[in-house]
């Protein structure tokens, strides 16, 4: 809720006065809802993906209000229940869809998790995006 998102000033760049990447975004998702965000080159769509999952650069002032089921929250509250694939992650060609969600359920879910869940999680992401067909299909 009115969260802007401040680059501080850098006179090498010829930047004597900070810069508002993102000013006074606010919204709300209901649970299950999916959200498309677009916009022009250079619009803060990567910026705004990078302050909901709390991977902002320490550079960079994030002001406002972030809340989860009613609860503020912090950087570290949220990378514990999303993640979003960035546009330079890659993907292994020699593996399938579903070894590759489950290398990424390995990394980003909690340890506490067991292999059970892991696996429950991924073959729920597999149905819910529709890639049951496709889930051992090899990626590239």
């Amino acid at each position: 809720k009115g969260v802007d998102v401040v680059l501080p000033p850098n006179p090498k760049e010829q930047r004597p006065e900070p810069r508002k990447i993102l000013k006074s975004i606010s919204g709300a998702l209901n649970h299950g809802d999916l959200m498309a965000v677009m916009g022009a080159s250079g619009a803060g769509k990567t910026t705004f993906l990078n302050m909901l999952s709390g991977r902002t650069s320490r550079s960079l002032t994030v002001s406002g209000s972030l809340t989860l089921n009613g609860h503020k929250v912090d950087a570290q509250d949220i990378k514990l229940v999303s993640a979003y694939v960035q546009q330079e992650d890659l993907f292994l060609p020699n593996i399938t869809v579903k070894e590759h969600l489950t290398v990424q359920a390995y990394l980003r879910m909690d340890n506490r998790n067991s292999v059970e869940e892991r696996k429950e999680a991924v073959d729920q992401i597999i149905q819910q995006l529709g890639l049951t067909k496709a889930a051992n299909s090899r990626i590239g």
